[in-house]
């Protein structure tokens, strides 16, 4: 009997759903205490009315729920149990069946009481073993979607994920997240407490706080290395226990203030540290569905020669609304889309910038970036949305835009300003059989659906600042620095030739690994305009006769033309950041010694000239030019580490 009730418990534990679970089993125990009244009564009132029988089961009823209590009422029955067999084994199996029903009961009401201690000390002990720990710092609905992409990646659908917010009530509880306040996030520092590979991401709203708390956590590194600099001072050696090879285990991504990203330095302590703004994120996303290369190929804005597209005419925008992501869409557009022609000359970049507050805005962005400071082809213009001479404005150089961009702040005001521009420029093309520019919408609220709008009219697109850019890809994953990365990687294996000093990727200040991800981030760029491929084998392929290049030298045309491409993209990137050119006035004797090019705390650059006047600058060596420099960019990206890299001398611009 007792082995019978054992393997039935036994397998409704195993077969029902965890949810159901202890519904189903504490059910299961009261019909089998039911049972066992109910058995008892009867044959001790043998025979059985009607009456009886009803009586025997109110009782059954009422001693059952007592017999799944630890009570023995059951003896009162004792003098039956002979009809039942052995009256001792009868006995002790009755007593058997109770007391494991009675345990069960117990241990589901404990566990129903204290549950919440008990799935959150499961979830600990789940997220210690863990070899990879992600760690989640946030007080919205952008973290949460974060949160949410993390467990639908198919890798981490199953982990459990570490949430640090001031504001636990507005999370709804996950079941593989940890939720604990932000203050919290001191006491359970992972880089003094952590064991295993953290991911950390830091993206509170309030993007200041981001770096304090960063500031935070780093602080137990900064306080050893003060301790051992003054041991050293006093004659003392010692060896920090925060070693390369430990601080290795950490990945740190901060969103920050989008001018504390281009306009301000930082060293990362030696960390794997990614500094990254909402606006570059977006940016991002942007170059990926509609970079400025491709708009321009559609626009038909090139000529193919010698198996090179170059590009006829300059890219040309109009960014409306320039509060952060209005400048960073301006700067962005500008460093990404630096191309050459035919002459071997950069191409000039055309903006229409409009904001009501634009006088004041524009004194600031001039400040910040003075290259645009006596630029007639990026006109600035203080006019509201909607007014005639908004339309004016536009309609006087909708002939030549490629890409208009909504960026005002208000999801109203872009998806309505974007819906009368799309009417207004396809009867202003109608009459000019002009090329109609692309629309890019971006909003902040995840609950605006515009899908049916998108449908209906092919020149908008959306982009979405919670759910489109807060994702396990964005912030954890990072693909750009593993490219970033390979690129630095080659930099320093043409350096092992010179034996020029060389930093790892954790030893690069925020700058160096920012340029890195830049080059990286335009490998498709070079791959487009040299008509080139690299299949999924790594291999570089010429698409115009489908021959696959089997080394470098074969290409060295393109190569050279590429390198002009990439000093120029590369001065767009340096003057996007603030930086003017160092006059050879300015050098030092220092500076003349150590062949420095840059000033880095002035924000000048000796290389921010053109590409033919690299070669009559000061600062190089037979082992050093300026212009292989550029073409070593170019191969390290091409060459992906899968074949063989062959420099032009060493050394980088910086």
């Amino acid at each position: 009997m007792i082995a019978i009730y054992l393997i039935i418990l036994f397998l409704l534990f195993i077969r029902t759903k965890q949810n159901n679970r202890k519904i189903i089993i504490l059910s299961y125990n009261y019909l089998v205490a039911f049972v066992i009244y109910l058995v008892l009564s009867n044959l001790k009132q043998i025979p059985v009315d009607y009456k009886t029988m009803v009586l025997n089961i109110l009782n059954s009823v009422y001693y059952a729920v007592k017999g799944i209590a630890f009570d023995r009422s059951f003896q009162q029955y004792r003098d039956v149990f002979h009809m039942l067999g052995n009256e001792q084994l009868v006995e002790i199996q009755i007593w058997g069946m109770l007391l494991i029903a009675s345990l069960s009961m117990t241990l589901i009401v404990v566990s129903v009481l204290l549950e919440d201690k008990i799935n959150a000390f499961k979830l600990n002990h789940k997220f210690k073993k863990q070899d990879h720990k992600i760690i989640i710092v946030g007080n919205n609905i952008n973290s949460h979607a974060l949160i949410n992409d993390v467990l639908n990646t198919q890798k981490y659908k199953d982990s459990v994920i570490a949430y640090y917010t001031d504001d636990i009530s507005s999370f709804e509880n996950k079941d593989n997240v940890i939720i604990r306040h932000l203050d919290d996030l001191t006491k359970d520092n992972p880089i003094v407490n952590g064991t295993g590979e953290y991911f950390i991401v830091i993206a509170l709203s309030d993007k200041n706080k981001n770096m304090e708390w960063l500031g935070k956590l780093l602080k137990p590194i900064n306080d050893e290395a003060k301790r051992l600099q003054k041991a050293r001072e006093a004659g003392i050696e010692g060896e920090s226990k925060y070693t390369k090879e430990y601080l290795k285990h950490f990945h740190i991504t901060v969103v920050c203030n989008n001018q504390q990203l281009r306009f301000n330095n930082w060293d990362g302590n030696g960390l794997d540290i990614y500094l990254i703004s909402e606006e570059n994120l977006v940016i991002n996303k942007l170059m990926t569905e509609h970079s400025p290369l491709q708009t321009l190929l559609k626009n038909k804005k090139f000529n193919k020669v010698d198996n090179f597209n170059y590009i006829t005419k300059p890219y040309s925008v109009c960014v409306i609304g320039f509060g952060d992501l209005g400048i960073e869409l301006l700067l962005s557009s500008f460093e990404n889309s630096r191309f050459i022609n035919e002459d071997m000359k950069v191409n000039s970049f055309n903006a229409l910038v409009i904001d009501e507050n634009m006088d004041e805005l524009k004194e600031d962005f001039l400040t910040d970036v003075p290259y645009f400071k006596d630029k007639n082809d990026v006109k600035f213009v203080g006019t509201r949305i909607g007014t005639e001479n908004f339309y004016e404005e536009i309609k006087m150089r909708i002939n030549e835009l490629d890409h208009i961009f909504l960026s005002t702040g208000d999801n109203s005001t872009n998806i309505n300003t974007a819906l009368k521009l799309s009417h207004f420029i396809k009867y202003e093309m109608g009459r000019l059989k002009g090329q109609r520019p692309e629309i890019t919408i971006f909003i902040r609220d995840e609950k605006y659906s515009l899908e049916p709008l998108i449908i209906s009219n092919y020149m908008l697109s959306v982009i979405s600042i919670c759910d489109d850019i807060y994702t396990f890809d964005n912030l954890i994953a990072k693909d750009i620095d593993n490219m970033a990365k390979i690129v630095h990687d080659n930099y320093n294996k043409a350096n092992k030739k010179t034996k020029r000093k060389t930093k790892t990727w954790n030893e690069l200040d925020i700058f160096g690994k920012s340029s890195n991800r830049a080059t990286a981030g335009d490998k498709n760029n070079k791959l487009t305009l040299a008509n080139l491929i690299i299949d999924s084998e790594g291999n570089l392929t010429d698409i115009t006769n489908n021959a696959k290049v089997d080394s470098l030298d074969q290409i060295d045309d393109l190569l050279w033309k590429l390198a002009v491409y990439e000093h120029y993209r590369w001065s767009g990137f340096h003057y996007a950041r603030g930086y003017r050119k160092l006059m050879p006035y300015e050098l030092t004797d220092k500076d003349l010694i150590e062949n420095n090019a840059r000033h880095e705390h002035e924000r000048k650059h000796l290389c921010l000239v053109d590409w033919e006047e690299l070669k009559t600058l000061p600062c190089q060596t037979e082992n050093k030019k300026f212009q292989h420099n550029d073409y070593n960019s170019v191969v390290s990206i091409l060459s992906d580490g899968k074949m063989k890299i062959n420099m032009k001398g060493a050394g980088q611009n910086g």
